[in-house]
């Protein structure tokens, strides 16, 4: 008997070899791997995934076939064919968090299907905060443009979100919220000094926080003192009204505070009046009892965010009187009439116009009582945002307008200071929507 020496083949080889039927080509063992390259992600990044499907059965071969990607559980496109026994994938921008990165190998004939998968730690991305501040020199109540601007330090998967904190020489401010695009945007207004804004922003889920700063100088608002004195001339004996009122000059728009003094002939009025209030002022009653000129004088002393201003005004006294008339005291106006158009402005940067009517009382014409100012104020959120004056025309109508930089409910309201004719009146409120 001869033996012959001969190599061990799987069954199903042996059976085709002997031509012996029905027996099915037995497929090899595969395993899939998933990696990706070691450098950290952040948040908007993608990476390349690859997939390598090794035979696990000996002798091995080479697998051929295709391999699905899936991500987070979710098909990532279709079937990649592998090549030299891999397959990858470039993965779409990843946000910030723990991912799952699945493949399955789709073999060809004579090899078994596998899976493999790896996780994924996207970081947080950095971001950079811009504060910009219009005027950067400025005076104290006048307004102030402020634009802070979050960006991603990297490509971009949606913009920061999430709120920023504003200090002013290291002291709490006001804080906002970022928009869509990343931008929180406002008005404020400040005190006479030299400020340091610092801002910082809190980050979100995606990105990390970051801070910004800038500076600007402050000074004091400049102010006027109107003083007048009815009736002027005034005969002796004559009693005479003397007011004086304390306002900001543009472009504050905050209301002066201060302490308000009078003279007459260079000699200080006995007492004061602090002004520290809308319209606020001080009126005074005398009579002289020689004729001549009169010089009356009012100072305003300021304080640390108002000039100082003065204010003089010579007062003629005559002889007295032959024929004592007795004074005319204004009337009373039967209102003040107040509109906005429009009633509600969506689109940045938001306007609106104002106009109204002084109602005059029957007794006083119309060329005699249309004349005088009317201060306009508008406030959001209980703070006042504008202040503005205009004047009543010959037809009793006054028409200015203002600009809101910052969204929500606006209250407005208007007041006539007066004239010889007709006393002071106030509209009813009115509110506008800006956004």
């Amino acid at each position: 008997m001869c033996f012959v020496r001969a190599s061990i083949r799987p069954l199903a080889v042996v059976a085709v070899l002997l031509g012996f039927p029905g027996v099915a080509a037995a497929q090899d063992q595969t395993s899939t791997g998933v990696t990706t390259p070691g450098a950290p992600l952040v948040h908007g990044q993608s990476t390349t995934v690859t997939a390598t499907v090794n035979d696990t059965t000996t002798p091995a071969t080479q697998p051929v076939g295709s391999v699905r990607f899936y991500l987070d559980g979710a098909q990532v496109g279709g079937p990649v064919v592998l090549t030299a026994r891999t397959a990858q994938l470039q993965t779409p921008a990843l946000r910030a968090g723990q991912h799952t990165v699945r493949a399955v190998y789709d073999p060809a004939a004579g090899f078994q299907t596998s899976e493999g998968s790896t996780a994924l730690t996207v970081g947080r991305a950095a971001t950079t905060t811009l504060v910009r501040i219009t005027p950067t020199s400025a005076v104290a109540g006048q307004d102030l443009d402020a634009e802070i601007v979050v960006a991603p330090t990297t490509p971009a998967l949606g913009a920061p979100s999430g709120g920023v904190a504003l200090t002013v020489n290291g002291a709490p401010f006001a804080g906002d919220t970022l928009d869509a695009d990343g931008v929180a945007r406002g008005t404020a207004w400040l005190g006479a000094m030299s400020a340091a804004v610092r801002v910082d922003y809190q980050g979100d889920a995606n990105y990390t926080g970051s801070s910004g700063t800038t500076t600007l100088a402050v000074g004091k608002a400049g102010t006027v003192v109107a003083l007048s004195a009815s009736p002027n001339p005034a005969a002796v004996n004559q009693v005479v009204t003397t007011s004086a009122t304390v306002d900001s000059l543009a472009p504050s728009t905050w209301w002066p505070s201060g302490v308000l003094t009078g003279s007459v002939d260079g000699q200080p009025v006995p007492g004061a009046i602090t002004i520290d209030g809308p319209g606020q002022g001080a009126a005074l009653t005398t009579s002289f009892t020689s004729p001549g000129l009169r010089r009356l004088g009012a100072h305003f002393a300021g304080d640390m965010d108002f000039l100082d201003a003065d204010a003089a005004l010579v007062l003629t006294i005559t002889g007295p009187p032959t024929n004592t008339v007795p004074l005319r005291r204004p009337q009373p106006a039967r209102g003040l009439t107040l509109k906005a158009s429009p009633s509600r402005d969506r689109r940045a940067p938001y306007r609106f116009a104002l106009s109204g009517t002084l109602q005059l009382p029957g007794s006083v014409a119309q060329a005699d009582g249309c004349s005088g100012r009317v201060t306009v104020e508008a406030k959001l959120k209980s703070r006042r945002i504008v202040r503005k004056t205009t004047t009543v025309n010959r037809a009793c109508r006054f028409s200015t307008t203002f600009p809101v930089t910052r969204k929500g409910t606006v209250s407005v309201t208007a007041r006539f200071d007066g004239n010889d004719s007709v006393g002071a009146a106030s509209a009813r409120p009115i509110k506008v929507k800006a956004g």
